[in-house]
């Protein structure tokens, strides 16, 4: 069965109960485009549900799924993630956070040359020196910060920001947090960035190489939107 019909009468319930391993086989462009269902613990508190816009519209035994959708603005929506990413799942959706970022790199043009690569460790130390001293750690799954890339030349500057602006080439903690267990990373992992530009707009992204791997897992673009997946 292709992967196209799997997916053409499902509704939002439906997505949700089918859960990670099923939209590991999904397209990224399938996934960007499908309602934002969220997996989510269930020992979360009433007021997450926004009164009646009945955010959750799932429970299994083990989960919870929100429907990002029925919240709001773009902004509402972070506002929300932001408040509520303490009963995320963040494990469940590894593989969404990561789809929702990575772009085909025959579509990059205008590319200027990598920078220097950056291991994780060596990101890792960037963010924990800004953060005086706020480990990597505390806000690999949160949206409370997000991480700001610039380019100087050959070198990438990473520093932790406190709030999301669309104006910024800015990426979530999360995405980095994905990349590394979805790929089974260790620390030895290097990101190499650059410009390009990706559908009409110049931004900043990224490459990721395992140790040891001589071909690269995959690019990644930063979110126009919040980063809360754009979302599944």
């Amino acid at each position: 069965m292709k992967k196209t019909t799997i997916i053409a009468g499902l509704s939002i319930i439906s997505i949700a109960a089918i859960g990670v391993a099923a939209y590991s086989f999904i397209s990224v462009r399938t996934v960007r485009t499908f309602p934002a269902v969220l997996a989510m613990k269930l020992d979360y508190p009433p007021a997450m549900e926004l009164g009646t816009k009945k955010v959750v519209v799932l429970k299994t035994p083990t989960k919870a799924y929100a429907d990002l959708s029925r919240i709001g603005t773009d902004a509402e929506i972070l506002s929300w993630l932001s408040t509520y990413d303490d009963k995320i799942s963040f494990p469940d959706n590894y593989w969404f956070i990561e789809y929702a970022s990575m772009v085909d790199e025959d579509k990059i043009l205008k590319k200027s040359p990598y920078t220097t690569p950056k291991t994780l460790a060596q990101i890792k130390i960037d963010l924990a020196g800004s953060l005086h001293p706020a480990p990597y750690a505390t806000y690999k799954e949160t949206y409370d910060k997000f991480i700001q890339v610039s380019i100087n030349g050959n070198i990438a500057k990473i520093d932790p920001v406190d709030s999301y602006d669309p104006s910024y080439n800015l990426f979530s903690f999360p995405l980095f947090e994905s990349i590394y267990n979805n790929h089974h990373l260790n620390d030895n992992a290097t990101f190499e960035f650059a410009t390009g530009e990706i559908n009409g707009k110049t931004s900043i992204f990224f490459r990721v190489k395992a140790e040891g791997d001589s071909n690269y897992l995959g690019y990644y673009d930063f979110s126009n939107k919040p980063p809360y997946l754009e979302v599944l």
